[in-house]
């Protein structure tokens, strides 16, 4: 099970790769080595517009490729593949970016399957802060999701199986302050929800983490 202890090693751990300093582009994987690059240029200068890179490397006593697809307002794919009697098999996480170069979608693949089941994604703020970081099993929320404010605090910290709430193991307002739950554990009970301020604003009552019934809290000031 995990906790919100990993928070760091979710957030910072997704981002696997430097920047190439040479251009503004910000590549994903280190290296020259390209099957394609096709350029385009702004403001006078060329920015890298469609390309195919390829990063070869050892994990552990696995042989890995990895391949990075950039196609300016298309797709940023890395896809990471493993050797074995020279073949390659899509294995572990396979990470989809925005335009902007930032992480949206994880998915991680079992060596030779195609559907990967396990995902995480990522929403941010207008300006590139972090919002949510959440994780999914097929269609269904399964493990940590993760809530910020806008000034980077993290606000909830939550924990999901198959599609049902089991606990709420973080809240805190903007400041860093801790908020009150409420009187709820594994999927059972009431959980207080905040507005951005840190004001009760509803409460809600769960039954095998399922929302039965919402009670709305007045404003008294």
């Amino acid at each position: 099970m995990q906790r919100c202890l990993h928070i760091l090693f979710l957030f910072f751990g997704s981002f696997l790769f430097g920047q190439n300093s040479e251009t503004p582009h910000a590549f994903k994987l280190p290296g020259n080595s390209f099957n394609d690059i096709k350029y385009r240029t702004e403001n006078g200068v060329q920015i890298p517009d469609k390309y195919e890179k390829i990063f070869k490397a050892k994990e552990d006593k696995d042989s890995v490729i990895y391949f990075e697809f950039y196609d300016h307002g298309k797709h940023w794919n890395v896809y990471r593949y493993i050797v074995e009697n020279k073949k390659t098999y899509l294995s572990g996480w396979q990470k989809e970016y925005d335009d902007e170069g930032r992480l949206y979608t994880e998915r991680f693949c079992e060596k030779g399957e195609r559907k990967c089941k396990i995902y995480r994604s990522y929403t941010y703020y207008p300006g590139g802060r972090l919002m949510s970081n959440a994780s999914y099993l097929g269609n269904d929320r399964d493990g940590n999701h993760f809530y910020y404010y806008t000034n980077g605090q993290l606000r909830e910290c939550m924990e999901f199986e198959n599609d049902r709430l089991l606990n709420v193991l973080a809240y805190y307002d903007q400041e860093g302050n801790a908020l009150e739950v409420g009187n709820f554990c594994d999927g059972e009970g009431m959980v207080n929800i905040y507005s951005m301020n840190g004001r009760i604003i509803q409460r809600k009552l769960f039954h095998k983490g399922k929302v039965k019934k919402v009670f709305a809290v007045p404003d008294t000031n």
